[in-house]
Protein backbone atom coordinates (compact mmCIF):
# COMPACT_ATOMS: atom_id res chain seq x y z
CA UNK A 1 0.00 0.00 0.00
CA UNK A 2 0.75 3.42 -0.61
CA UNK A 3 -0.03 7.21 0.37
CA UNK A 4 -2.18 8.80 -1.95
CA UNK A 5 0.50 11.53 -2.60
CA UNK A 6 2.97 8.45 -4.00
CA UNK A 7 2.14 8.64 -7.88
CA UNK A 8 2.53 4.81 -8.32
CA UNK A 9 -1.51 3.20 -9.31
CA UNK A 10 0.37 -0.06 -10.31
CA UNK A 11 3.42 -2.32 -8.72
CA UNK A 12 5.13 -1.66 -12.50
CA UNK A 13 4.31 2.28 -11.94
CA UNK A 14 6.03 1.98 -8.03
CA UNK A 15 9.15 -0.25 -9.36
CA UNK A 16 9.11 2.45 -12.33
CA UNK A 17 9.73 5.27 -9.06
CA UNK A 18 11.55 3.32 -7.36
CA UNK A 19 14.36 2.94 -9.84
CA UNK A 20 14.18 6.41 -10.90
CA UNK A 21 14.68 7.53 -7.01
CA UNK A 22 17.35 5.63 -5.70
CA UNK A 23 17.33 5.47 -2.02
CA UNK A 24 14.29 7.85 -1.70
CA UNK A 25 11.02 6.04 -1.04
CA UNK A 26 10.77 4.47 2.22
CA UNK A 27 8.38 1.56 3.14
CA UNK A 28 7.35 0.68 6.89
CA UNK A 29 7.42 -2.41 8.88
CA UNK A 30 6.12 -3.48 11.71
CA UNK A 31 9.58 -4.34 12.86
CA UNK A 32 12.56 -6.34 11.86
CA UNK A 33 12.03 -9.48 10.85
CA UNK A 34 8.66 -9.49 10.40
CA UNK A 35 6.72 -10.58 7.61
CA UNK A 36 6.23 -6.99 6.46
CA UNK A 37 10.20 -6.02 6.65
CA UNK A 38 10.67 -9.45 5.11
CA UNK A 39 8.10 -8.57 2.05
CA UNK A 40 9.98 -5.26 1.64
CA UNK A 41 13.19 -7.00 1.15
CA UNK A 42 11.60 -9.39 -1.16
CA UNK A 43 10.53 -6.64 -3.57
CA UNK A 44 13.83 -4.26 -3.28
CA UNK A 45 15.55 -7.71 -4.13
CA UNK A 46 13.12 -9.73 -7.16
CA UNK A 47 12.67 -5.31 -8.39
CA UNK A 48 16.22 -4.67 -8.30
CA UNK A 49 15.33 -0.95 -6.38
CA UNK A 50 16.96 0.67 -3.49
CA UNK A 51 13.92 1.39 -0.98
CA UNK A 52 14.23 2.19 2.76
CA UNK A 53 13.29 0.29 5.43
CA UNK A 54 11.58 2.34 8.51
CA UNK A 55 10.79 0.05 11.16
CA UNK A 56 8.09 0.69 13.75
CA UNK A 57 7.41 -1.46 17.03
CA UNK A 58 4.13 -2.68 15.71
CA UNK A 59 1.89 -2.53 12.78
CA UNK A 60 -0.74 0.10 13.32
CA UNK A 61 2.28 2.63 14.28
CA UNK A 62 3.80 1.65 10.49
CA UNK A 63 0.04 2.27 8.98
CA UNK A 64 -0.11 5.70 10.57
CA UNK A 65 2.82 6.43 9.22
CA UNK A 66 1.73 5.52 5.79
CA UNK A 67 -1.74 7.46 6.71
CA UNK A 68 -0.31 10.28 7.76
CA UNK A 69 2.45 10.89 4.47
CA UNK A 70 5.63 10.16 6.68
CA UNK A 71 6.37 7.24 5.03
CA UNK A 72 5.52 6.27 1.63
CA UNK A 73 4.68 2.77 1.99
CA UNK A 74 3.95 -0.50 3.83
CA UNK A 75 3.66 -4.13 3.35
CA UNK A 76 1.05 -4.95 5.10
CA UNK A 77 -1.34 -8.03 6.40
CA UNK A 78 -4.53 -7.55 4.18
CA UNK A 79 -6.28 -7.90 6.98
CA UNK A 80 -4.08 -5.16 8.82
CA UNK A 81 -4.90 -2.59 6.02
CA UNK A 82 -8.04 -3.42 4.86
CA UNK A 83 -9.83 -0.66 6.25
CA UNK A 84 -7.61 1.56 5.27
CA UNK A 85 -7.27 0.73 1.81
CA UNK A 86 -11.64 0.81 1.19
CA UNK A 87 -11.42 4.13 3.38
CA UNK A 88 -9.00 5.82 0.75
CA UNK A 89 -6.40 6.67 3.02
CA UNK A 90 -4.44 5.07 1.35
CA UNK A 91 -4.16 3.41 -1.77
CA UNK A 92 -3.68 -0.41 -2.54
CA UNK A 93 -1.48 -1.64 -5.31
CA UNK A 94 -1.18 -5.32 -5.15
CA UNK A 95 -1.06 -8.41 -2.17
CA UNK A 96 1.86 -10.50 -1.59
CA UNK A 97 0.18 -13.71 -1.66
CA UNK A 98 0.36 -15.55 -4.99
CA UNK A 99 -3.09 -15.43 -6.04
CA UNK A 100 -5.73 -12.13 -5.43
CA UNK A 101 -7.66 -12.41 -2.11
CA UNK A 102 -11.17 -11.54 -1.15
CA UNK A 103 -10.02 -9.53 1.96
CA UNK A 104 -9.40 -6.62 -0.41
CA UNK A 105 -10.64 -7.01 -3.78
CA UNK A 106 -9.81 -5.56 -6.65
CA UNK A 107 -6.14 -6.14 -6.20
CA UNK A 108 -4.28 -8.06 -8.44
CA UNK A 109 -1.10 -10.35 -6.58
CA UNK A 110 2.46 -8.69 -6.85
CA UNK A 111 3.61 -11.81 -8.78
CA UNK A 112 0.77 -11.64 -11.53
CA UNK A 113 2.09 -7.45 -11.41
CA UNK A 114 5.23 -8.44 -12.78
CA UNK A 115 7.78 -10.23 -9.70
CA UNK A 116 6.26 -13.64 -11.10
CA UNK A 117 7.17 -15.85 -7.97
CA UNK A 118 7.04 -13.31 -5.51
CA UNK A 119 5.29 -14.43 -1.91
CA UNK A 120 5.37 -13.77 1.51
CA UNK A 121 2.57 -15.20 3.64
CA UNK A 122 2.49 -15.24 7.57
CA UNK A 123 4.05 -18.04 8.36
CA UNK A 124 6.50 -17.93 5.59
CA UNK A 125 9.85 -18.88 7.29
CA UNK A 126 12.38 -17.45 4.70
CA UNK A 127 11.09 -15.16 1.34
CA UNK A 128 14.44 -14.89 0.30
CA UNK A 129 15.05 -18.27 0.19
CA UNK A 130 11.96 -19.01 -1.28
CA UNK A 131 12.64 -16.23 -4.04
CA UNK A 132 16.15 -17.68 -4.77
CA UNK A 133 14.93 -20.86 -4.93
CA UNK A 134 12.30 -20.01 -7.87
CA UNK A 135 14.61 -17.86 -9.63
CA UNK A 136 16.84 -20.77 -9.80
CA UNK A 137 14.52 -23.43 -10.84
CA UNK A 138 13.79 -23.78 -14.77
CA UNK A 139 11.20 -22.40 -15.44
Amino acid sequence: MVHPSVPARTVPELIALAKAKPGQLNYASSGIGTPPHLAGELFKEMAGVDIVHVPYREANSALSAVVSGAVEMMFSIASTAQSQVAGGTVRGLAVTTLEPTPLVPGLPSIARSGLPGFEVTVGTASPLQRARRSRSSPG
